[in-house]
């Protein structure tokens, strides 16, 4: 599903003016490298012991909704960390 913005003014905007450009990719490095080495370190950790769980009572499902899980898991833990 193709996700199409009611109001393009606002990325129009920030496309058409340089200027905003460098603040946005001097926060864009960090926080790429945040979200990739969070959701790489809860793979490792947690993907197979939640798998495990997830086996006993969704098992058709189990796989899908653990990668959703730790996702969902991964998100919140991005979302504390880069505010603070």
């Amino acid at each position: 599903m193709l996700m199409i913005p009611r109001d393009p003014r606002g990325i129009l905007y920030f496309l058409t003016h340089r200027s905003l450009w460098k603040p946005f990719l001097s926060r864009l490095g960090p926080y790429v490298t945040l979200a990739v080495g969070v959701v790489g370190g809860m793979f490792a950790f947690t993907y197979l012991p939640q798998l495990a769980v997830l086996v006993l009572f969704n098992c058709p499902l189990a796989v899908a909704r653990t990668v959703l899980l730790v996702f969902s898991e991964s998100s919140a833990i991005i979302n504390i960390v880069s505010r603070n």
